[in-house]
């Protein structure tokens, strides 16, 4: 994070990439290459895994189902990395690999960060084997350090501190189907989260200062339905959050750079 005077400003996540910011389609690999050119510090990104075993960048819809795929019901664990390819996600774009996006940072000698979020039901098995995967291959492109992973899943990321002791693990929170934030807060802590990751509308600056004692790091995401404004960005900064991922990364880095002044 970068301060102002004595405050510092929060770092950009770019929720599923590029946001809604309208370029190109979410969570597609040309979304990632632009916030690479345009030097967003972190993107967010949806982790499911296909029929294949591959592990794959896709949110769908709330069940999980892919709309763009022939009547809408199939799931991405359906489908073999073959078939998701051929799926069309809007404008010619493609599902892509979590593999292809180590691949492209690692040709672009990008230090981008990750918040990569354990998104489907498929991260509950723990006998799967999908969370090794997921480990070796942030291992084989030596992302351990740029990696931050995230899920409503609690004991999905609980198996990964099994697995690695050392991953950096963030709690997501969802006001409609979890606990009190402040007892979110707690499990976080003593699920040996290092952060925790809010819905914006329901934070409070007293819920940032509570997680702050505890030696948590706060993210507010914004709805996918909510376009964020300068009005949202203001109030972030007003509770002092380490994180916004946010529908428009663009304009929140421009927001930003114009605010030097701000008190």
């Amino acid at each position: 994070m970068s301060k102002v005077g004595s405050f510092t400003l929060p770092k950009i996540v770019g929720h599923r990439g590029v946001g809604k910011e309208g370029v190109v389609p979410e969570n597609t690999l040309k979304g990632f290459i632009l916030c690479m050119e345009k030097n967003v510090p972190i993107v967010e990104t949806d982790l499911r895994v296909c029929k294949t075993g591959e592990i794959v960048l896709f949110h769908g819809t709330p069940e999980g189902t892919i709309p763009f795929y022939k009547d809408g019901t199939s799931r991405v664990g359906d489908l073999s990395m073959e078939e998701l390819k051929r799926v069309d996600v809007g404008g010619g774009h493609t599902i892509p690999s979590l593999e292809e996006l180590f691949v492209a940072m690692e040709e672009r000698k990008s230090n981008m960060e990750l918040n990569l979020e354990l998104k489907g039901e498929e991260w509950k098995r723990k006998e799967s084997g999908d969370h090794q995967r997921l480990l070796s291959l942030v291992e084989k492109y030596r992302m351990q350090e740029r990696v931050d992973y995230c899920s409503f899943h609690h004991e999905a990321l609980a198996h990964l501190k099994v697995l690695c002791p050392h991953v950096k693990i963030t709690y997501l929170f969802n006001y409609m189907l979890q606990p009190t934030p402040l007892d979110f807060v707690e499990q976080a802590y003593y699920g040996g989260a290092h952060g925790v990751s809010m819905l914006y509308h329901y934070l409070t600056k007293e819920q940032v200062c509570i997680a702050h004692e505890k030696g948590l790091s706060v993210t507010v995401w914004m709805p996918w339905i909510f376009d964020d404004s300068e009005e949202d960005w203001k109030k972030c900064l007003e509770i002092q959050v380490d994180l916004i991922c946010s529908n428009h990364p663009f304009g929140l880095m421009k927001y930003l750079s114009n605010i030097s002044d701000y008190k």
